[in-house]
């Protein structure tokens, strides 16, 4: 006899329906840090804010606001 917890069947539908995610909340691949280090680097073009400032690092907190 197993002590597991039996799951639940999953509902069809919620299998089915897709899932939405905005672009740029998503989560943060090992692939695109290295394109993110790779444009800190200067060998592709940076995704820049009307600053001037990286828009990666300024969307995940790293830049104070008043900076």
């Amino acid at each position: 006899m197993t002590r597991l917890p039996k799951k639940p069947a999953p509902d069809a539908e919620e299998e089915a329906a897709p899932i939405l995610v905005p672009k740029g909340t998503g989560e943060f691949t090992f692939g695109d840090h290295l394109r993110h280090l790779h444009e800190h680097a200067g060998d592709i073009p940076a995704t820049l804010d009307e600053f001037g400032r990286c828009a990666h690092c300024v969307r995940r907190g790293w830049f104070k606001l008043d900076s």
